[in-house]
């Protein structure tokens, strides 16, 4: 996998957190915190933002990520909305699935944190980007709508076994 599938994947893994399970729920693995009616908001802007990146819809990243979004891929580097935004629109990035199998909700007044493992299956121009992801998003409430400001994803590695 090159540096640039890596990047890509890892500032796609910041929408990609963006939602649920095929069956439209957000697993949890830990306990989520703050306003309990806040957080189910952002677990269901997480399971539309979802839907869009299997859809290859932009519409959603253009509402929510915010004007000033940094997102931080596995091997460091940054994009902001506009790149985000440029590489669904033109196909260079396609989701097959995006899954995810634990998430936390931390809310804390007018922002809250997202946590958890996602697993993709997708391409990078053309590239193979699939594997297991950790994220953390950080949403705001500005205007009174929800936003992703910050995203950060680390590819999971696989231990290499070795032959004797």
């Amino acid at each position: 996998m090159t540096f640039r599938s890596v990047m890509v994947a890892s500032m796609l893994c910041f929408v990609l957190a963006a939602s649920a399970v095929a069956q439209g729920t957000m697993p949890q693995s830990g306990k989520d915190s703050g306003d309990p009616k806040v957080a189910q908001q952002i677990r269901d802007l997480e399971t539309k933002g979802r839907e869009a990146l299997l859809k290859a819809d932009s519409s959603w990243a253009q509402q929510h990520l915010a004007n000033d979004f940094m997102g931080i891929s596995g091997r460091g580097v940054a994009s902001d909305k506009q790149t985000s935004i440029a590489n669904r629109q033109s196909g260079k990035l396609k989701y097959d699935s995006l899954n995810w199998s634990e998430m936390t909700v931390r809310v804390l007044g007018d922002a809250a944190i997202v946590s958890g493992k996602v697993n993709l299956k997708g391409t990078f121009e053309g590239r193979d980007i699939s594997g297991d992801y950790m994220v953390t998003r950080v949403w705001a409430k500005r205007g009174g709508q929800w936003q992703i400001v910050s995203s950060q994803s680390t590819r999971i590695e696989q231990p290499q076994t070795s032959s004797r």
